[in-house]
């Protein structure tokens, strides 16, 4: 996981990581990091192929919690 203050570090490196939000679709409209993808949390299984395996991935959640659940969720299914 990646604090909210390292993520500026993170998204400057040469390979600039997917930014995955897996908050709702509803909070994502409200405000997003640009370039990021909406994938709700409750979604996450079923779109795995939008999620590459070449690239460093960063979780945008509201929630440590949730991004923690994320996490094991994206490494369990592969």
């Amino acid at each position: 996981m990646v604090a909210p203050s390292q993520l500026l570090n993170v998204l400057s490196q040469a390979n600039t990581p997917m930014i995955v939000d897996v908050r709702s679709k509803r909070a994502f409209s409200k405000g997003h990091i640009p370039g990021s993808v909406n994938i709700p949390f409750r979604l996450l299984g079923s779109n795995l192929k939008m999620i590459p395996h070449n690239r460093q991935v960063v979780l945008v959640s509201a929630t440590l919690q949730r991004a923690a659940q994320a996490t094991a969720i994206l490494r369990i299914l592969g």
